[in-house]
């Protein structure tokens, strides 16, 4: 078990809470593999998925966690919580989201899966749900 795997995924978290992409991204592996899955499931390198958080804060969509339930195993962590959105106008949406993270030896992110219900956050992006 990567002795600080717990420390590595809460900051990781909390760099795309604060929309730090920039150090969102310095915790994965530069080949990692991040999967949502939506559908029959997207997969992102970590350059697009950094493009994709900034898109996402460009348009004044901010992202906050909370009731994080998290469980260690080896070199896994299965995070729970609830993803909660809001745009510019005020409007707020929520989702309970299960990710998968797994975490190298020397201690980087090579993979995520997020399990979540994206049709939550259609409202959201009107030029997606019109």
């Amino acid at each position: 078990m990567y002795p600080r795997a717990n420390e590595v995924v809460s900051d990781w978290f909390e760099a795309a809470a604060k929309s730090d992409w920039e150090q969102w991204k310095t915790f994965l592996s530069s080949d990692a593999e991040i999967i949502q899955h939506i559908g029959d499931g997207i997969n992102f390198t970590p350059d697009e998925m950094q493009q994709w958080g900034k898109g996402l804060t460009a348009s004044g969509i901010s992202v906050r966690y909370e009731n994080q339930r998290r469980t260690i195993c080896s070199h896994v962590v299965v995070e729970q919580h609830l993803v909660v959105m809001s745009n510019a106008s005020r409007q707020v949406v929520s989702a309970e989201a299960c990710v998968l993270v797994t975490i190298s030896d020397d201690g980087y992110i090579t993979r995520a899966e997020e399990y979540i219900d994206s049709n939550a956050f259609l409202s959201l992006f009107p030029d997606v749900s019109s």
